[in-house]
């Protein structure tokens, strides 16, 4: 673990509650949980998903569940920008 994780934990995990209070009632955001695209399951830093919860019980949520997907870059921004950017906008 590099001495920078506990801050782009934090800031991740605060941006995470303040999203949350902002979409009270609205949408759901997840923290680090798993969604699924057609072939395969990114783990985001934060998800904004439909509600209810509970519809993710027995699924992840999935591309028409999905409103908004976050990634913090602390070193991974050249594959954020690249990689990961093209496999949401594709799902």
């Amino acid at each position: 673990m590099s001495p920078e994780t506990p801050i782009y934990y934090n800031t991740t995990k605060r941006g995470t509650k303040y999203l949350e209070e902002l979409l009270v009632g609205k949408a759901d955001v997840r923290f680090n949980g798993p969604i699924t695209l057609s072939d395969s399951e990114a783990e985001p830093d934060i998800a904004i998903v439909r509600l209810p919860e509970s519809a993710y019980n027995d699924r992840h949520p999935e591309p028409q569940d999905i409103f908004w997907i976050v990634e913090f870059a602390q070193t991974s921004l050249k594959k954020d920008l690249e990689l990961k950017a093209a496999i949401y906008a594709e799902a």
